[in-house]
């Protein structure tokens, strides 16, 4: 066959940075499948795990109706979807696990028109849904069908901040980027809202 023909991984040489440093096929033979880690250089043993059929993810129904989603999160039960869109009436949306729209979360209306809701976390101990909104700098809290309960606010605040990212760990603590200032950062923040 061809110059390199049953030959995969860019490593061949050999250096740090290459991952696999060869892959043999044979066609039409059953043979090894020979998998080198960096830098042990040794092969996985079999039996190398395989994902169950029964496991595996499949397509069960979509779900309709959000401008320019950018942004989902799941109920630790299964029986909420929030979604944040960013065109349109930009509020937040709720759905059932059947896709069925049964709620809205629409930021106060003291803080004006111009929002854009972006990403979305659980707290893991209130199930409260946390949303960023880029235009506002500011993060809205709902319940879990929806209803505005208060905006999140750092025990010591910073003045221009930019919440985008927003993950919970199972503690409760929340970790959000920042876009404010010269660099972007990650911002680990404890449950009375101190900046760790």
């Amino acid at each position: 066959g061809p110059r390199g023909a049953g030959r995969a991984g860019g490593g061949v040489g050999g250096g740090r940075g290459a991952v696999v440093r060869r892959l043999r096929v044979s066609r039409g033979r059953p043979g090894p499948l020979v998998i080198c880690y960096l830098g042990v250089r040794q092969p996985i043993t079999p039996p190398i795990p395989v994902v169950p059929e029964s496991q595996i993810p499949s397509y069960s129904t979509a779900i309709y109706g959000a401008q320019r989603p950018s942004g989902v999160a799941v109920s630790p039960s299964g029986d909420r979807i929030y979604v944040s869109q960013s065109e349109g009436s930009r509020v937040g949306l709720v759905f059932d696990a059947g896709g069925t729209k049964v709620g809205t979360m629409a930021p106060p209306e003291s803080t004006g028109t111009d929002h854009v809701p972006v990403y979305l976390a659980i707290d893991p101990l209130t199930s409260e849904v946390y949303v960023s909104d880029r235009l506002a700098g500011a993060i809205y809290i709902y319940d879990r069908d929806g209803a505005y309960q208060r905006t999140f606010t750092l025990a010591e605040p910073r003045p221009g901040w930019q919440p985008l990212g927003l993950a919970f760990d199972a503690k409760g603590t929340l970790y959000l980027t920042d876009l404010s200032g010269p660099f972007q950062k990650v911002l680990v923040i404890d449950r009375a809202a101190v900046v760790v």
